[in-house]
């Protein structure tokens, strides 16, 4: 018995010890915020197959070619599930062009949901296997950098600051939910892990200095890797990547280099084996040997196909319909955050460091012949500069909570919830937006939401489709705009100066001044026609409705439809269904 009741006493006490921790922690404000912004990942489920996304699918058949055959081609994929652009062709093999970071990174997903359905004797799903793969090397990394950049937040407000905790989630959710960070942090895409490995190294190294360079070996080797990691998983982050290592010559002790050089061989080094046994040279990219002759000749012009300063693609940071300030208005404070932190001697070094982040990428980006970086929601090549923007645009809101509390609540509410609509609608709808849609919100979002034209959803199971499928996750900015106004002392002051400045925020991105191009009446048509999952907007149902019959008022609302879809021929072939 007394060889009993010593760990039956340890086990009652780690039980209580752990329902203790699960009470506290669903009474914390922390887990209810990162809770909701998981939500948010995981009921949607944007597929588009009609699409052929050439960014995701290149990299998701260089996952599945590496766990099936072992091997960096994706020949035998491109023959099973179909022809993909971005691919690379060398000695008469296709490989994937992109950097080969988030390829690797789902081989672990891949390779547990390949062999459990070799176990069971099912048969491998495509879809499937890329929601897996999304699921633990996109969304879960986007999640864990979630909570990182909330203790990031918090650790720099003042215990004095009125009210701390309602601008720290501003701010969180305008960076997850209402910038492009959320059009990518789903995908199988490797956007937003250079913003996240970026931004933790950063800080990595930042913590060191503040401690006068006492950071331990872990922390040099851990700032090592993730800085490589940036280029790992995007090439043109290379420069991000440079500027954290001569930051780390600064923010380190000598005697930690050796660590930090460790950490960063790891990637380094799998590039370069990726690079060495696909294009027989560990220090040339794929870009060189691209597939498409039009993109091949682009990247072979200047370096890499850096090739001029492109003035126009300064749009990328301005443009009311793709811009990087207009889309996530929040991120205008950034640059009174940067004067403030320039103006403060211990931090103006981490400042600048900062801005190298945001400076290089677009820098780099712009002066590429494919700025615009095809179809997308925002600048989607400098995503990595998204957390750098959002710190100094919380700065910058301090200062003003500093200035007068209601003020900062007000312009917090206002910039998140424009985040939200301008950023977050697009990012869960249909992250694939054109070029040629200068507004895609009047242009074709609300075009898709009235015709119920929506991604597959959590309620998907429960054969709930269409737009009320997203209805639900209303209730998120519902609840948030209910916690800002709560902590203003001024409620109703704080609504009307949110509502006033957020019209005046959207006004730019709404606004259409010309009737719409050929274009964009193409692109609707395409978008429309290929839609998934099919079968569940208004068009389908309305065709299912009329059947064989001839029903005037249903044959009228189906050409109504179609022609708001500018599919005018399908309009003209179903009203000669009334023709006597």
């Amino acid at each position: 018995m007394v060889r009993l009741s010593v760990p039956l006493s340890w086990l009652v006490r780690m039980w209580r010890r752990t329902l203790d921790r699960i009470r506290r922690l669903t009474h914390s404000r922390a887990a209810w915020m990162l809770g909701l912004i998981a939500l948010v990942h995981f009921w949607v489920f944007s597929y588009q197959p009609g699409i052929n996304n050439p960014n995701e699918n290149v990299r998701f058949y260089m996952t599945a070619a590496m766990v099936e055959q072992h091997t960096y081609a994706i020949d035998a994929m491109r023959a099973r599930w179909g022809w993909t652009n971005d691919a690379a062709v060398k000695d008469g093999h296709f490989y994937s062009a992109k950097a080969p970071g988030t390829s690797e990174l789902g081989v672990p997903a891949y390779a547990a949901y390949y062999y459990g359905c070799r176990a069971l004797g099912v048969p491998v799903d495509r879809v499937a296997a890329l929601w897996v793969c999304r699921t633990f090397a996109s969304i879960v990394p986007a999640l864990l950098f979630a909570a990182f950049f909330r203790r990031f937040l918090r650790r720099r407000t003042p215990a004095e600051a009125d009210p701390k905790e309602t601008l720290v989630d501003a701010t969180l959710v305008s960076t997850m939910l209402g910038s492009l960070l959320l059009a990518y942090s789903p995908s199988f895409v490797s956007h937003t892990q250079s913003a996240v490995v970026a931004f933790v190294a950063f800080d990595l190294l930042r913590r060191s200095r503040a401690e006068e360079r006492s950071g331990s070996f872990r922390l040099a080797f851990a700032a090592g890797l993730l800085a490589a990691c940036v280029t790992y998983f995007e090439y043109p982050c290379a420069p991000v990547s440079a500027a954290l290592v001569f930051y780390a010559l600064v923010a380190l002790r000598p005697s930690r280099y050796p660590f930090f050089a460790l950490g960063a061989l790891i990637p380094v080094l799998l590039v370069m084996h990726f690079q060495w046994k696909t294009f027989g040279n560990a220090f040339t990219p794929g870009h060189l040997f691209l597939e498409d002759p039009g993109f091949r000749a682009q990247h072979r012009t200047g370096l890499f196909g850096l090739n001029g300063f492109h003035t126009e693609g300064l749009s990328l940071l301005t443009s009311p319909g793709y811009g990087l300030f207009p889309l996530t208005p929040l991120f205008c404070l950034a640059p009174l955050g940067l004067v403030i932190l320039l103006r403060r001697p211990r931090e103006r070094l981490d400042a600048l460091v900062a801005l190298a982040g945001f400076v290089f990428p677009v820098l780099a980006t712009i002066s590429f012949a494919h700025w615009r970086g095809g179809w997308a929601v925002g600048p989607r090549h400098i995503a990595v500069v998204v957390p750098f923007v959002a710190w100094f645009a919380y700065e910058g809101l301090l200062l003003l909570a500093q200035r007068g509390r209601d003020l900062a609540a007000a312009i917090a509410l206002a910039t998140m919830l424009v985040g939200l609509f301008l950023s977050g609608v697009p990012s869960l709808w249909y992250p694939h937006v054109p070029e040629y849609f200068e507004r895609p919100l009047p242009q074709l979002f609300f075009t898709l939401i009235s015709h119920d034209y929506a991604p597959l959803t959590l309620l998907s199971v429960f054969g709930i489709y269409g737009s009320a499928a997203l209805a639900p996750l209303l209730a998120i900015p519902a609840w948030l705009t209910l916690r800002l106004v709560a902590a203003a002392r001024r409620r109703l002051l704080v609504l009307v100066a949110a509502a006033a400045l957020g019209l005046v925020l959207l006004l730019p991105s709404l606004v259409v001044s010309r009737p719409a191009s050929e274009d964009i009446r193409r692109g609707t048509r395409f978008i429309t026609s290929h839609w998934s999952p099919a079968g569940h907007d208004r068009v389908a149902r309305v065709r299912a409705e009329i059947g064989g019959q001839n029903d005037p008022k249903r044959i009228r609302l189906l050409a109504a439809l179609l022609d708001g879809e500018y599919r005018d021929a399908e309009a003209a072939a179903v009203l000669r269904r009334l023709a006597p």
